[in-house]
């Protein structure tokens, strides 16, 4: 979606490489806030759901105009509470057969999920509408580094062999974490 706000892609500003430029070539400081369900729901209850249109407001009330648009891989567990803690949409679509260690349908890694994709592109332009710049992430391990003692997210992470029906999972590095972004595994 066009917007008045954007005059093209952002690069490197030959002038100050800090900062980024558009086709004005003038320099452009990015500037946003932090939160994680920005693009799925994090929820303990399904009336939890975030809100993004109130977190736009917040962006743009306060002048920000950049935002890192985080993604999860578990359907369920985060490393900050014991609470069951679910995750949605996730990128796969659940076929199953089988369940997973949620007790939902397995996830076939060959069919990526319509709607998770739909919210992807509707928050961008939203946020786009806005003068915000997004930067999406599509990978992210950091809940599966510091798990806490009572809950584990990997055992519900889309690559867990027992969560996917291909059987892909990831194999344990030195420390006995999972590696799963690696060119090293090559399914």
């Amino acid at each position: 979606m066009a917007n008045a706000h954007f005059n093209g892609p952002l690069r490197a500003c030959k002038d100050n490489p800090r900062y980024f430029t558009d086709d004005t070539g003038k320099p452009i400081l990015l500037t946003g806030c932090h939160t994680w369900a920005n693009l799925q729901d994090l929820m303990v209850r399904p009336e939890d759901k975030f809100n993004y249109t109130e977190f736009l407001d917040l962006l743009s009330s306060n002048g920000h105009n950049y935002m890192r648009m985080w993604q999860w891989g578990q359907s369920q567990c985060a490393p900050w509470t014991t609470d069951i803690f679910m995750v949605d949409p996730l990128p796969y679509l659940r076929t199953g057969p089988g369940l997973a260690r949620d007790g939902k349908p397995k996830f076939d890694l060959t069919k990526w999920n319509p709607a998770y994709f739909e919210r992807l592109r509707q928050r961008v332009e939203m946020a786009g509408e806005r003068g915000i710049y997004v930067a999406p992430m599509f990978f992210e391990a950091w809940n599966l580094r510091w798990p806490i003692p009572e809950v584990n997210s990997w055992h519900f992470h889309v690559y867990h062999p027992d969560s996917n029906v291909q059987g892909i999972g990831g194999a344990p590095a030195p420390d006995g974490r999972p590696r799963i972004f690696s060119l090293d595994l090559p399914e």
